[in-house]
């Protein structure tokens, strides 16, 4: 099975584009490090709100990649890097911001 990347609009697949492929972060349950389960859960909300699909179900966030064209640096950061900008994916995310399109729309309607 071909690994595709989960951003909206992204194209890219495992075995045709030099990128590589990141699991959307599972939650840590740690009875010795009870901090980490705080970071990884809030990690995975982060990812899962920087997706912006309406679709993501368990089995979808199990199974789909991100691929390193959304990292800053081409990988996600450690769990415990919590101000790095690659702690969860922020480039080119596939979505627009509305209030940006529709300046952009009414500027090539005024023309």
């Amino acid at each position: 099975m071909t690994v595709t990347c989960i951003v909206m609009g992204c194209g890219n697949r495992g075995g045709r584009d030099q990128v590589s492929f990141f699991c959307v972060p599972d939650v840590v349950n740690s009875k010795y490090q009870p901090h980490l389960n705080y970071l990884s859960r809030k990690r995975r909300q982060r990812w899962i709100t920087a997706l912006r699909r309406i679709n993501l179900t368990p089995s979808i966030l199990r199974n789909q990649r991100v691929c390193s064209k959304h990292f800053i640096t081409g990988k996600p950061s450690k769990l415990e890097d919590v101000d790095s900008p690659d702690w969860a994916p922020s480039q080119n995310m596939g979505h627009i911001c509305q209030a940006i399109s529709k300046r952009k729309s009414d500027m090539v309607g005024s023309r």
